[in-house]
């Protein structure tokens, strides 16, 4: 029989029971999600590069990461490919694709609203009131 829902009442007893499962089972569960991202770090990195970034992305960030040796393209840190891994930087109009950045550089940018006029103020500030 089809329910109110659009949904057999076996859809729905499958349903309530996977709920169910899952809520006794949770800390198993998610220990066992951290394994499987843990022994599959190249797919959750292509994943979560696919769905934030589009399709060209996964290949984007591998290319960028060898060329730039792992390193923050701005500040030149070396950052592991996957644990604490670099930033997808891309231009917030057009979505295109500039570079790999370490946070606190990519956050930097973010907060100088990716323009080159106040970053090049604030470098002109700081040179201003260096100690000799």
């Amino acid at each position: 029989m089809i329910t109110e829902t659009g949904l057999t009442d076996d859809q729905v007893r499958r349903a309530e029971y996977l709920k169910q499962y899952n809520k006794i089972n949770k800390a198993k569960l998610s220990q066992q999600k951290k394994e499987w991202a843990k022994n599959n770090q190249d797919k959750v990195l292509k994943c979560d590069m696919t769905r934030h970034y589009g399709e060209k992305a996964y290949d984007n960030y591998i290319k960028a990461y060898e060329e730039q040796i792992g390193c923050c393209k701005i500040c030149g840190k070396y950052h592991d490919r996957y644990k604490n891994r670099l930033v997808y930087d891309h231009n917030h109009k057009s979505g295109d694709f500039r570079s790999l950045l370490c946070n606190n550089c990519n956050k930097a940018l973010g907060l100088f609203c990716d323009s080159s006029e106040l970053l090049s103020k604030a470098s002109n500030y700081l040179l201003d009131h260096q100690h000799h």
